[in-house]
């Protein structure tokens, strides 16, 4: 009696009673690596159907405070967290000049210095000195212009801070790619936004960065805190 064996299917009832104990072993294991060759299947399609999953990268969040610790106009810059102290802006009592001589460092004020902004008496413009060499430049455009233009790492991308309307010219500015201002409005991607409050003694304001120039974030926050000082100066006159 020939014995013809059955698909290679596991299965309740299988394998049949009868069937050699060689060919019980093959097609065991041949159904076994059917089955699980099918099961990979099944999920690789399934896989397949489902949309890209989409990477969320929230925007980096810094807030600056006045430094209470001190007599002066130091600045203070944290994180999300508004306790953690993620960088510190030195700035010497000025003594009513227009001049600044501020630096930037990491941490408290003793930190590694990332940069200095400087800035002449009769110039709403500055420059951000790197203590690793590149100077930027950070131009104010016309005379009686609200936004102010700098060079991205690498000399590549310009920037431009504009304020986000006359009535808050000098309290919220967003941040786009100078390239995108030449264009129409519904096509500008904000890169960043500063926002300083109206009612407070102790926050100079707050900063949120988005992910797709997160390389350039040392160099964003040193030109939006001497923007700010210099509408901090212009708010005081008034």
């Amino acid at each position: 009696m020939n014995f013809t064996p059955p698909p290679p299917q596991m299965h309740h009832g299988w394998p049949p009673t009868g069937a050699p104990e060689e060919l019980v072993d093959f097609y065991r294991d041949k159904a076994q690596a059917m089955n699980r060759a099918n099961a990979d299947n099944e999920q690789q399609q399934q896989q397949q159907a489902l949309p890209p999953p989409q990477q969320q990268h929230a925007p980096l969040e810094f807030h600056v405070y006045k430094d209470p610790r001190v007599f002066g106009q130091d600045d203070v810059v944290t994180g999300p967290d508004k306790q953690m102290v993620l960088f510190h802006l030195v700035f010497p009592v000025k003594l009513f000049s227009g001049r600044w001589d501020l630096s930037l460092h990491r941490g408290g004020p003793t930190g590694p210095e990332i940069c200095r902004l400087v800035k002449g008496h009769f110039n709403d413009s500055f420059d951000i000195a790197f203590a690793n060499g590149p100077v930027v430049r950070c131009q104010r455009t016309g005379t009686f212009s609200t936004k102010y233009e700098f060079q991205g790492a690498g000399g590549t991308a310009w920037y431009c801070w504009k304020s986000d309307g006359h009535f808050f010219s000098q309290n919220q500015y967003t941040l786009y790619r100078s390239d995108d201002l030449k264009g129409p409005k519904e096509n500008r991607r904000a890169l960043a936004h500063w926002r300083t409050p109206s009612m407070s003694i102790s926050k100079d304001g707050s900063l949120t960065i988005s992910p797709e120039v997160a390389g350039e974030t040392e160099l964003i926050l040193a030109s939006v805190l001497g923007i700010e000082e210099r509408a901090r100066e212009r708010r005081n006159r008034h």
